[in-house]
């Protein structure tokens, strides 16, 4: 998402260094494959190379939070909330009589257990 500094600063690059890390190792090791005893290493080294400083500062710029940017969104960006923007229709509610009527008239039978 655009508005997530998180995805922007940190996922997205560790996603990119996970897997080239993880690349390097195989081809490092062919034959082999990647187990229990190499994720942790693998994540380490991934992990320090996405979560820096400049990394968070280029986030927050670029989701336009710091500095800040009103115009990093596009009017377009917008339309999926419009659905908020119609009028609530009642006469499809069920109201709370009506559950109730309904549960009334349920009737479950169970079979008796056999010996």
């Amino acid at each position: 998402m655009k508005d997530e500094p998180l995805d922007v600063g940190f996922s997205a690059p560790f996603q990119t260094y996970h897997g080239q890390k993880i690349q390097t190792w195989l081809k490092r090791n062919p034959g082999r494959v990647v187990s229990h005893f190499q994720v942790a290493g693998l994540f380490n080294k991934a992990y320090l190379k996405a979560a820096t400083p400049a990394n968070a500062v280029h986030a927050f710029a670029k989701t336009g939070i710091q500095p800040f940017d009103r115009n990093i969104f596009e009017e377009w960006m917008f339309e999926p909330s419009s659905t908020n923007d119609k009028p609530f229709n009642d006469d499809n509610t069920v109201r709370n009589n009506q559950v109730q009527s309904l549960e009334k008239d349920v009737e479950v039978n169970f079979p008796e257990p056999g010996t």
